[in-house]
């Protein structure tokens, strides 16, 4: 609230506890998105800030551990859905290229999402290489025949086929 505040957004932040044991700031308002930033690392950054106010030490002298979620404006399911749809697609073009297909640096968070999608998807892994900022996902093939994505495609590749075998055949015997 106080960054908002001071930033002078026009913006309410509201705190939730969830069941298991992490919390939750939701910001909504007008002005909110300016709080987001490319890709989200404005928000990423806000996170990482009020995370670590968090862990302070409390009277006690005992740190908190619950980890603090922020989104605003819904942001974090809405990027969610986009990275496992860019999953999908570029597992089916590794596939289709019969290559791997190395994604632009994302943070840790967003490479999470990528690695769960992937796991649901036949024929492809993925594997994180590089270091710090500059981590990449490799999409590549596995040793396993995916089932179901090209089925349209080996049907007109069947359709395609057939005629040539029956000219080829009728040649022989012509020849013959």
């Amino acid at each position: 609230k106080t960054v908002i505040a001071d930033i002078g957004i026009k913006a309410e932040a509201e705190l939730y506890s969830c069941d298991d044991g992490t919390r939750r700031i939701a910001v909504v308002g007008e002005d909110a998105s300016m709080l987001i930033g490319h890709h989200g690392e404005t928000l990423d950054a806000l996170q990482y800030l009020a995370n670590l106010a968090s862990a302070r030490k409390n009277s006690n002298g005992e740190r908190d551990k619950s980890r603090v979620t922020i989104d605003i404006e819904g942001y974090r399911a809405k990027r969610e859905e986009t990275l496992r749809a860019l999953a999908r697609r570029m597992a089916a073009k590794a596939i289709r290229n019969n290559r791997s297909v190395m994604l632009e640096p994302m943070s840790a968070y967003e490479r999470r999402i990528i690695h769960s999608e992937i796991q649901g998807i036949e024929g492809v892994s993925t594997n994180s290489i590089g270091s710090d900022n500059n981590r990449k996902i490799v999409i590549f093939l596995t040793d396993k025949k995916p089932q179901g994505i090209f089925e349209e495609e080996a049907e007109e590749t069947k359709a395609n086929e057939a005629p040539a075998d029956i000219n080829t055949e009728a040649e022989a015997e012509g020849a013959a």
